[in-house]
């Protein structure tokens, strides 16, 4: 019987680097967890599952139609997420039509792209929770999904995540991104036509949004770093787990002798 293939993503090396148990509960026994999901996580998952909606429906129609004209779709999709995450107050709900609508009322995301002082048609929407897949041996893969897949008039594709927090990062910040770089590397397979790759912080609540050119060894070290990290998995058979202050919100915490320890000792 062929052993199981394990997928390896940006989230399962960055919980393994962290602690290892946390990984084990996680992503091998699977463990229901014992923290529910903060609200501000809740929400964030509602305003991507109406972006999602809106531009999906933006790759069935010409490409130069304003994703505004999908509005009224990203509005049932809200209200849809907002009732399976339990976040049914009427704040919640205003909140959310305020940042969607303004969202895509103002699509910076194709905006900034282009030369505004260029005749150029705008960028084409080809991939929506995109999954993009790469192959370390015959057991292990490497898999990420990016909100929203843009190829720009000039070849470049442009892979866009959508952020729903308070906080912009900077240039600098996006072009080490563990996660954007390796999402570059599994692009440049997916789309070998690309003349480049761009990656963009899409910030609804702006909405604005911050874009950098991806380089080839950046993309090539957070492959790297996947890969190196399956490996130390594959060789795993303890799992120890590694106490620090992520245990004070670790959502295994409670099932965690030394993680509950940790908390006591350094105060809640």
């Amino acid at each position: 019987m062929a052993e199981k293939v394990r997928w390896h993503s940006v989230s399962s090396t960055r919980e393994y680097e962290g602690c290892p148990r946390r990984y084990r509960f996680g992503y091998v026994e699977r463990r229901p967890k014992d923290r529910p999901v903060p609200p501000s996580w809740r929400f964030g998952s509602v305003v991507h599952a109406a972006l999602e909606a809106a531009w999906k429906a933006a790759m069935e129609v010409a490409h130069d139609t304003p994703v505004r004209e999908h509005l009224p779709l990203a509005l049932e999709a809200l209200d849809a997420a907002l009732s399976k995450e339990g976040l049914d107050s009427d704040a919640d709900r205003e909140r959310g039509i305020d940042v969607v609508t303004r969202a895509l009322e103002f699509d910076v995301v194709r905006d900034q792209a282009l030369d505004p002082d260029a005749d150029l048609p705008p960028a084409r929407p080809v991939g929506v929770e995109e999954a993009l897949r790469g192959r370390i041996d015959q057991q292990h893969r490497i898999i990420g999904f990016v909100d929203l897949v843009l190829e720009r008039p000039d070849g470049v594709i442009e892979l866009v995540d959508h952020k729903v927090t308070s906080r912009r990062a900077t240039p600098d910040e996006l072009h080490d991104d563990f996660q954007l770089n390796l999402y570059g590397q599994l692009a440049r397979a997916r789309f070998p036509h690309a003349t480049g790759i761009v990656a963009t912080h899409h910030y609804p609540t702006g909405p604005d949004a911050v874009s950098v050119r991806l380089d080839e060894d950046a993309m090539a070290r957070a492959e790297l770093r996947v890969r190196d990290a399956a490996r130390a998995i594959a060789a795993d058979t303890e799992f120890v787990p590694v106490t620090s202050e992520r245990c004070r919100h670790c959502p295994w915490q409670p099932s965690c002798p030394e993680g509950t320890e940790w908390v006591e000792d350094h105060g809640e």
